[in-house]
C-alpha cells in the first residue's frame, strides 16, 4: 500500500476523521470516522473513477440519461 498524504481533522471534541487515498493499482479512497465519546468507528472505502469517467460532467450525464455514479 502506498499513501501519498492524508487529511486528519477533528470537527468536534472526541470526533476524528481520517481520509487518505491508496494510490496503488486503482485509486481507492479510505475514510475513517472515529467517535471516541461513544467508542465507535466507521470505515468507508470507495473506488475512485478513472479520469475518462470523472471527466463527464453531471450536466452531460443528465442530458444523455447516463447514470450519475457507478
Amino acid at each position: 500500500m502506498q499513501i501519498e498524504g492524508y487529511t486528519l481533522v477533528s470537527p468536534r471534541k472526541g470526533i476524528y476523521l481520517l481520509d487518505y487515498i491508496e494510490s496503488h493499482v486503482k485509486a481507492l479512497s479510505v475514510t475513517f470516522v472515529l467517535d471516541m465519546n461513544r467508542r465507535m468507528g466507521t470505515i468507508m472505502r470507495a473506488q475512485l473513477p478513472a479520469r475518462e469517467e470523472a471527466d463527464i460532467s453531471q450536466l452531460v450525464r443528465a442530458k444523455e440519461n447516463m447514470t450519475m455514479a457507478r
